[in-house]
């Protein structure tokens, strides 16, 4: 489901920049709709135990799920809509570019300069 999620939310995405859904610019209101669906699957996949947190504070309550929907998911759907609003195919390949190479510094932050693990 994750694997494919990424191309559902943007066929969902209306080609009207200016289309609302209940008031709000379609673009947030399905990643917020599609990141809550994301974290109600985690949900149940920690019930069953087959996704096992490792962190206490990572837990089921209400608000620790919040950490979940935004830093887990509403940031990638709001980065796959930037993208995708992006006027060139150089514009919008450069936004998955630019997060791996953060991804990769704070990766040699991290591992290298403050010897941190996984």
């Amino acid at each position: 489901m994750f694997a494919i999620l990424g191309l559902i939310y943007h066929r969902t995405l209306s080609d009207d920049r200016t289309a609302r859904v209940l008031g709000i610019p379609d673009g947030w209101f399905w990643a917020v709709a599609y990141s809550a669906i994301c974290v109600t699957v985690e949900l149940f996949l920690n019930r069953g135990g087959l996704l096992i947190w490792d962190y206490a504070w990572w837990n089921a309550g209400p608000l620790a799920v919040l950490p979940i929907l935004v830093f887990g998911y509403l940031w990638f759907f709001l980065a796959a809509k930037f993208a995708i609003e992006r006027p060139t195919l150089r514009a919008r390949v450069t936004v998955p570019v630019a997060l791996a190479g953060v991804a990769v510094v704070f990766n040699i932050i991290g591992l290298g300069l403050l010897g941190l693990r996984y």
